[in-house]
C-alpha cells in the first residue's frame, strides 16, 4: 500500500498568490450535480477543447490553479453524455472522463479546506464540506491517462459559471497521497460516481436512525432537563431536520428577499433566473414557479426547493454582499434553526455584521454546541411548542417549527413517525453520573 504524506492546507491566497485579492465572475456550486439546468454541452465542448489543444489558437484560454479534494473515474456511458464525439479522438481505448472535486482558495472563501487539522465536524462534515467544492472534469486520454489523485495541483478552465471546470494542466500529480482504493468514491464513501454513498463512521455523531450517545446525549439530556421534555422529543426534533450533520446550513432565499430585494434576482417562470456573476444579485427561484418532482407536489410557494440556491455556496454569496442579513436568512445546526438578530448579538457579544460574522464562525468551530445553543433560544420564545411536544399534538408543533405550511409538507407525519423510531429503539436517554472519590 503506498504510504501516506502530509495535507498541505492551502488558505486564500497560497495556490495563486497573484489572486490574494480576487474578485472572480461567479461563486462555486458544487451541490447541483443533478440540476436540470446544467448546460452538459458547454462542458462537453470545454472536454473536446482540452482533448484537443490545436482548436486552442484562436483565443486564449484564461486557467486558474486548484488542488484536487476528491477523485473518481466515471463510466464511458458518463463520458458520451458530455456529448463527446468517441470517434474524433485519436485513442485505441474509448475516453474514459474523471470527475473531481477541486479546491480554489481564493474563490472557495467560505469554505473549509476539509482535510486540514483544524477542521472540525468529523468525517459526516468532512464528505458533506468536499461535496460543497466546484467539480472538475478531465478527459482521461493521452498524458492524462492515468488518476489524479487528491492533492494534486491542477490547472483548470471554468464553464457554467464556476460551477463546472475541466482540467487544462497537472501541474503537480500526487502519487502517494492515497492509494487508488482510497482515492475512489466507492470504496472511501460506499457510493457511486457522485459520492452518494453513507460516509465512513468515524469521530461523527450517531447516524439519524442511531441512539445519541457522549457529548450529544448529554446535550440532548439538558436540553430535555431545562425545558421540561421528553429527551426522545429532541432526539426527534434532531433527526427530522439534520440528522448526523451538526453543521448543516440552508439558506433561505426568500427570507434573505425580504429584507434585501435589491439584491436579489427572483425568477418568475421556470429556470428564468440567470446566473449571478460576481457577488452580484442572489438568484432565487420560488416553488410555484419549479418544485422538483420528487417532493410529489409538495413545495411551499415562496420557499427555493433548487439546490445551488440553498446550499453553503449560495450562503456564501448571500454573506459576501450583506453578513447579518444572510444569516438571519439560514436555519443552522441539527435543529435547522433561523437565529433572530437578538440572538446572534447575545451570543456573540457584538453588533450588526461583527456579530453575523463571528457567529457564523462559531457555527463552523463549534457546530453541536451552537446546534442546542439555537434550539434552546427557539424553546425558550416558543412555549406553546413544548406544550404541543408534551401532548405529541404534531400538528401544532410543526406549525410552530417548520411554519404555516408544515402540514402541507408532510412534516407533521414526519415527527409523528420519528418520534415512534426513536421510542421504539429504546434509547438509553440516562444521564451519565462520574463516582466522585
Amino acid at each position: 500500500m503506498a504510504s501516506r504524506v502530509p495535507w498541505t492546507c492551502y488558505h486564500a491566497g497560497i495556490l495563486n498568490p497573484e489572486l490574494l485579492n480576487f474578485s472572480g465572475t461567479g461563486t462555486p456550486d458544487g451541490a447541483g450535480i443533478d440540476d436540470a439546468r446544467r448546460d452538459l454541452t458547454m462542458v462537453g465542448v470545454a472536454i473536446r477543447r482540452a482533448g484537443t489543444p490545436n482548436t486552442l489558437s484562436n483565443a486564449p484560454i484564461a486557467t486558474i490553479k486548484a488542488v484536487v479534494l476528491w477523485s473518481e473515474p466515471e463510466t464511458t456511458n458518463r463520458a458520451t453524455s458530455y456529448n463527446l464525439d468517441v470517434n474524433s479522438i485519436r485513442n485505441k481505448e474509448k475516453p474514459r472522463i474523471q470527475a473531481l472535486r477541486i479546491r480554489v482558495p481564493e474563490i472557495n472563501r467560505e469554505l473549509a479546506d476539509p482535510f486540514c487539522p483544524d477542521f472540525i465536524g468529523g468525517a459526516s462534515a468532512m464528505y458533506a464540506t468536499v461535496q460543497l467544492h466546484p467539480r472538475a472534469t478531465v478527459l482521461n486520454t493521452g498524458l492524462l491517462s492515468t488518476d489524479i489523485l487528491p492533492g494534486s495541483i491542477v490547472e483548470v478552465e471554468f464553464v457554467d459559471g464556476f460551477s463546472e471546470a475541466i482540467v487544462k494542466n497537472v501541474l503537480h500529480r500526487e502519487t502517494n497521497m492515497m492509494t487508488p482504493e482510497e482515492v475512489s468514491s466507492r470504496a472511501t464513501w460506499g457510493g457511486n460516481s457522485y459520492g452518494s454513498g453513507t460516509p465512513p463512521k468515524v469521530n461523527q455523531a450517531p447516524a439519524r436512525g442511531s441512539c445519541p450517545t457522549g457529548t450529544l446525549l448529554e446535550s440532548i439530556l439538558k436540553i430535555a432537563e431545562t425545558f421540561d421534555i421528553e429527551p426522545a422529543v429532541v432526539e426527534t426534533i434532531r433527526r427530522v431536520e439534520a440528522g448526523s450533520n451538526a453543521a448543516a446550513i440552508r439558506f433561505e432565499p426568500h427570507i434573505f428577499y425580504k429584507k434585501r430585494p435589491n439584491l436579489v434576482n427572483k425568477s418568475t417562470s421556470p429556470y428564468e433566473v440567470t446566473p449571478d456573476t460576481g457577488f452580484g444579485r442572489i438568484p432565487y427561484t420560488p416553488g410555484r414557479i419549479y418544485c422538483p418532482p420528487k417532493r410529489n407536489g409538495r413545495c411551499v410557494s415562496g420557499v427555493s426547493y433548487v439546490a445551488s440556491e440553498t446550499n453553503r455556496s449560495a450562503f456564501a454569496r448571500a454573506f459576501a454582499l450583506d453578513p447579518l442579513s444572510a444569516v438571519l436568512s439560514t436555519s443552522f445546526g441539527y435543529f435547522q434553526v433561523v437565529p433572530t438578530q437578538a440572538e446572534v448579538e447575545k451570543i456573540t457579544s457584538l453588533k450588526g455584521a461583527a456579530a453575523a460574522k463571528a457567529f457564523y464562525a462559531k457555527s463552523r468551530n463549534n457546530a453541536e454546541a451552537m446546534s442546542f445553543e439555537l434550539l434552546g433560544s427557539w424553546l425558550s420564545r416558543s412555549k406553546s411548542a413544548i406544550v404541543a411536544s408534551r401532548s405529541k399534538d404534531w400538528l401544532k408543533f410543526a406549525k410552530k417549527y417548520n411554519g404555516a405550511s408544515a402540514e402541507a409538507q408532510g412534516y407533521p407525519e414526519k415527527f409523528a413517525s420519528t418520534y415512534l423510531s426513536v421510542t421504539h429503539q429504546n434509547c438509553n436517554f440516562t444521564k451519565t453520573t462520574d463516582t466522585e472519590e
